[in-house]
């Protein structure tokens, strides 16, 4: 059995079940393999049991598209690049991240403050609270990070952003494009929504950046809250977060 770091967090069992199980049988389509189990565990995380001839061609093909989880801090080390999810952006010393650690005595891991400032603000000395809310740090948020700290006997993990996730989030800075970011949902669903909503022509782009999180790319003129209040109607319990690279966050307007 696999455990793969593909979060549903916050989303039905069922619902989630079928997003993951369609997006499973694509993936094996031309693959020798057969399906005997998938699941969702007790902290949303996906899994995946399988057999075949082809079965170590799926693992790979599983391991780049989705991740594959570490389960216990000692399969982790420094400079290991990982995937998780925002559970915790609240506590103001930093974030922290579900890597998918599923064995006794689990730990998250922290993105502590001092990183943070130094990846996404330039050093400057901004709380917390400030950074999270202008990246949209929200619960479920998946991110994609470096292990910076491992500590087996006390358990503790830090991590910080990859350079890929950094470059990601200093792209959203530097383009004068509005951003919307939705957890919960397909990308079959959002793609409905934005016809009935009427809102193709103000949407440059949609990024699906997991299963279930997607970023809509705004074309200029187009401002973020209001594609929400728009789109909201069609997308029952989704959660959605306005991001504006205008905005003054940092004692300064950015030009």
């Amino acid at each position: 059995m696999i455990h793969v770091l593909q979060s549903f967090h916050g989303i039905k069992k069922d619902a989630a079940l079928k997003i993951f199980r369609e997006d499973l049988m694509n993936l094996i389509k031309n693959l020798s393999v057969n399906l005997e189990s998938i699941g969702i565990d007790d902290r949303g995380w996906g899994y995946i049991d399988f057999s075949g001839a082809d079965s170590e061609v799926l693992t790979e093909i599983i391991r780049g598209k989705y991740g594959i989880a570490p389960i216990d801090i000692a399969g982790l080390g420094v400079g290991d690049v990982t995937r998780g999810i925002v559970v915790d952006s609240t506590v103001g010393y930093g974030i922290y991240i579900d890597i998918g650690l599923r064995s006794s005595g689990q730990k998250d891991a922290l993105y502590p403050l001092h990183a943070i400032r130094s990846q996404l603000a330039d050093g400057e000395k901004l709380p917390l609270r400030q950074i999270s809310k202008h990246f949209c740090f929200q619960e479920g948020f998946p991110l994609e990070v470096r292990v910076t700290g491992v500590n087996i006997e006390s358990r503790k993990i830090e991590v910080e952003l990859s350079d890929r996730q950094v470059s990601y989030f200093k792209d959203w800075t530097r383009f004068p494009f509005d951003r919307v970011i939705l957890t919960g949902c397909s990308k079959n669903d959002l793609e409905k929504a934005l016809d009935l909503s009427d809102l193709r022509r103000d949407i440059a782009d949609v990024e699906s950046i997991s299963l279930t999180t997607h970023v809509l790319i705004c074309k200029l003129g187009t401002d973020a809250p209001g594609v929400i209040s728009r789109i909201g109607s069609h997308l029952r319990g989704v959660k959605a977060w306005a991001f504006q690279p205008r905005t003054p966050w940092m004692g300064r307007q950015r030009s």
